[in-house]
């Protein structure tokens, strides 16, 4: 199963329409479903994928489940939608994503762009504010379509992000 490391910044809705804020994340991401077959329900079997945990001081023994039980286990369907250049080498992918129980069961859906910020993009500043602005711009239309104060993982898992 291929699998790579991220860094992640998620610049996130403020308090505020029109605001941001963001979260950081280490990300495993897997090319491979269904999740259930890639490994035992083990800390040891899934550190080949999660090379961090292995540092853990935790018993490599300990069980593993899925967040919410079997039954919450959740699909993503992505449908990229197009691209958006806010400058040199400043070019973002655009995205739908739905997170579904089972197919044709939505729960809650998401408009996304993303970026890479690399050496050769970094001190792009113009670009990186033409970006800000446009998604602050995007809450300000789109206002009452949003959840305020949330994410697609605090309203399935009822977590705080």
């Amino acid at each position: 199963v291929k699998s790579r490391l991220r860094l992640k910044e998620e610049i996130l809705r403020g308090d505020a329409i029109g605001s941001s804020r963001s979260i950081y994340s280490n990300n495993a991401i897997l090319d491979a479903v269904p999740i259930d077959s890639l490994f035992e329900r083990s800390l040891s079997s899934v550190t080949k994928f999660f090379p961090g945990l292995a540092k853990l001081p935790i018993d490599k023994k300990k069980p593993l489940r899925i967040v919410g039980g079997s039954t919450n286990k959740i699909l993503e369907a992505c449908l990229p939608i197009g691209n958006l250049v806010f400058g040199d080498g400043v070019q973002a992918h655009c995205e739908i994503a739905i997170w579904m129980r089972s197919v044709g069961d939505p729960i809650v859906g998401e408009l996304a762009f993303s970026y890479r910020v690399n050496d050769a993009n970094r001190n792009q500043a113009k670009a990186h504010k033409r970006a800000d602005k446009f998604f602050k711009k995007l809450q300000v239309e789109l206002a009452s379509w949003l959840e305020i104060g949330s994410t697609k993982t605090a309203l399935v898992y009822g977590k705080p992000e």
